[in-house]
């Protein structure tokens, strides 16, 4: 166990003494592990007093921040923090006012420390503790006691389902899902241990989330990709990383809307497409006036050929447009409804 010593610089005062209660003790708490917190000694006293000294002695693993304070409750009462060795900080009062300690007046010091990573319970005790009359060498505590420190796990700012990372017309498209997320600010994208970007996190959820970046600016060759999670206090954690090869040049997007069938069509019409590589498509219908009046896909698709049907049993006969985005390109097919 360390030591911190409080000694106390009594000024000499004159005035009656009462030997009542006065008491020092620690007061329970509660941190997350890692954190920065005070430890508080509260002092009771039935009567008058002059100046107090206490040992803390707390386990190894907790860390002095060598900060210490005062209760500002009582006025004039100051801390003289000392130089820290080793083992011990020395903490003195001094220029304490005779009215400072009046009865039932109290005081509360407090001492910074640091948590240790490890949950648990740890206890903090006192140690050759005082409250001293007005000669500055009577003790007239009459109880002092310690207390117990609990350390609690740090949730995981996230569970992470998935991540994973493919080639699109764009470049290396990452994409992961999240189970739950604890004060989750935003994510951290690493190409090669270099950050290439960030996205926004859901904050504190207990519900499933999907989020995706394209890394525009790779160059050819083999790259490894990591995504971290950074929580609102600014605590990164990184997550096992993935590799890609990234050939010499990017494919280009290309892609075929076919013709549609049945044309004209009563109730539904669909219509092929293919794909040259996995990418982002977007497909609407539009009335003879240009008018938006259903959208069919907006999803990422994997190369190769795939199908969209529009059912338009509630639309009234017409011409209508089925308009076919991936990435800037567009492809339109007219179809006629003849009920």
């Amino acid at each position: 166990m360390k030591r911190i010593m409080k000694l106390l610089l009594i000024p000499v005062l004159s005035m009656s003494l009462l030997f009542s209660a006065n008491t020092m003790n620690v007061v329970a708490t509660s941190v997350n592990a890692g954190a920065t917190f005070w430890v508080e000694i509260n002092i009771d006293n039935d009567d008058t007093f002059y100046g107090y000294q206490c040992d803390i002695s707390y386990p190894s693993s907790f860390t002095d921040m060598d900060e210490a304070v005062a209760s500002a409750r009582e006025d004039g009462h100051t801390l003289d923090k000392g130089e820290p060795t080793s083992t011990e900080v020395r903490l003195m009062s001094y220029k304490i006012p005779t009215t400072a300690f009046e009865g039932s007046s109290g005081t509360v010091v407090s001492v910074k420390f640091q948590a240790p990573s490890s949950s648990g319970e740890y206890t903090f005790s006192l140690n050759e503790v005082s409250i001293s009359d007005e000669t500055g060498s009577g003790d007239i505590c009459t109880g002092f006691s310690g207390a117990t420190v609990t350390v609690n796990e740090v949730p995981t700012p996230i569970e992470l389902t998935s991540f994973i990372a493919e080639m699109s017309a764009k470049g290396v498209k990452l994409s992961w899902e999240t189970a739950t997320e604890t004060e989750n600010d935003h994510f951290l994208i690493y190409r090669d241990d270099e950050v290439i970007g960030h996205v926004a996190g859901a904050g504190t959820t207990t519900e499933q989330h999907s989020y995706n970046f394209t890394d525009t600016q790779v160059l050819p060759g083999v790259h490894v990709y990591d995504l971290a999670d950074v929580t609102y206090g600014g605590v990164e954690e990184k997550h096992p990383g993935i590799e890609i090869e990234v050939e010499s040049e990017i494919q280009a997007a290309s892609f075929k809307l076919n013709r549609a069938y049945p044309n004209p069509f009563n109730p539904s019409v669909t219509v092929n497409y293919q794909l040259s590589i996995v990418n982002e498509v977007r497909a609407f219908v539009y009335d003879n006036n240009g008018i938006l009046v259903d959208e069919l896909l907006n999803a990422t698709m994997s190369a190769g050929e795939h199908s969209l049907t529009w059912d338009a049993q509630n639309m009234a006969s017409g011409v209508y447009i089925v308009k076919l985005m991936v990435n800037n390109a567009t492809q339109t097919r007219k179809v006629v409804l003849m009920k």
